[in-house]
């Protein structure tokens, strides 16, 4: 399973449990995966940190783990 939206829904986070595959987050700042069209931000306003990037990530692979979904089954993409 390929989340492009940066596993921003928790009910993508539910069915990548209940399907047991593996999966790819990428990152995605929620605020910019939830507005697509927010068009009107300048380029540095929809960059995060390096650090922003990996506490998400690491955030959202915890989100899986919470719910089942082992560590071995969770591809981390900083995008």
């Amino acid at each position: 399973v390929n989340d492009v939206t940066g596993m921003n829904s928790p009910a993508m986070i539910e069915a990548v449990a209940q399907t047991g595959l593996p999966c790819v987050i990428s990152h995605l700042p929620a605020q910019y995966g939830q507005d697509i069209q927010a068009a009107h931000k300048s380029r540095d306003q929809l960059i995060d940190s390096e650090a922003e990037v990996y506490d998400d990530l690491l955030s959202k692979r915890a989100a899986l783990m919470a719910q089942g979904v082992t560590g071995g089954e969770i591809i981390l993409d900083p995008g």
